[in-house]
């Protein structure tokens, strides 16, 4: 009986042994780890546009643009817009915004005819009509505007990055049928530069849109030029 109780101890020893031994590898396994970490570093793409004109004046405003007088009823001023891509690819549009704080230059952008509006010139210098939209700036001026928007159909309409630059218009001209009734008044115009992202935008359309519903600032991958010469302007003799 003694020699069967030794037996058994010497097996529960055995046994204490090799589970203390399998518990020591288990411990020691877990020790036989490698970990590795891996950044990624992602580079955010940019839209960047660049604005600019060409024109002459008899001086400048405080905001650098240009100060042009003596306009005359069916006067052409030449205001070449030059819009250039150094960003990514984009959708690109251009806009003229008119303020005027004499009403009767205002009332002509909404008296119903077309021949009574500012003009805008082409690249054989002649002026042609365009819509004008009523629109309240940020400041809450009432102005009129008109939307240029880049096209290009083997490109889809996408303004690609360091492409040739775009003119979307060359001045502007000084409807004839403006009389002595607005003699000595004056008219501010300003050029706007937009533009939007177009990977992962779907259309122009599409973009546009989410563009407007951003209120342009929220919206990731838009931009927005503003003419690096200021607000022109124009006054009338």
């Amino acid at each position: 009986m003694e020699e069967s109780n030794m037996k058994k101890r010497t097996r529960l020893a055995v046994a204490a042994v090799s589970l203390g031994a399998l518990m020591t590898v288990g411990g020691t396994l877990a020790w036989f780890t490698d970990t590795e970490e891996v950044t990624n570093v992602v580079t955010m793409g940019k839209v960047d546009i660049t604005l600019s004109e060409t024109g002459m004046g008899s001086g400048m405003t405080e905001d650098g643009g240009l100060i042009m007088e003596n306009i005359m009823p069916g006067d052409k001023r030449y205001k070449e817009a030059k819009v250039d891509n150094v960003g990514n690819d984009a959708y690109v549009r251009a806009k003229v915004i008119v303020t005027s704080g004499n009403a009767g230059v205002m009332n002509t952008f909404v008296d119903g005819h077309a021949d009574n509006d500012l003009q805008m010139l082409d690249f054989q210098n002649q002026p042609y009509s365009v819509d004008w939209e009523r629109v309240v700036l940020e400041d809450g001026t009432v102005g009129f505007q008109t939307i240029y928007y880049y096209e290009n159909d083997a490109t889809g309409d996408v303004f690609k990055k360091d492409a040739a630059t775009w003119n979307p218009f060359m001045g502007f001209a000084v409807p004839g049928s403006w009389d002595n009734a607005l003699a000595e008044a004056g008219f501010n115009v300003k050029f706007v530069a937009e533009a939007v992202q177009a990977d992962n935008m779907g259309s122009a359309e599409e973009a546009w849109a989410g563009f407007e519903q951003s209120e342009h600032k929220d919206l990731e991958g838009a931009g927005t030029a503003e003419d690096a010469h200021g607000t022109n302007e124009i006054v009338i003799e």
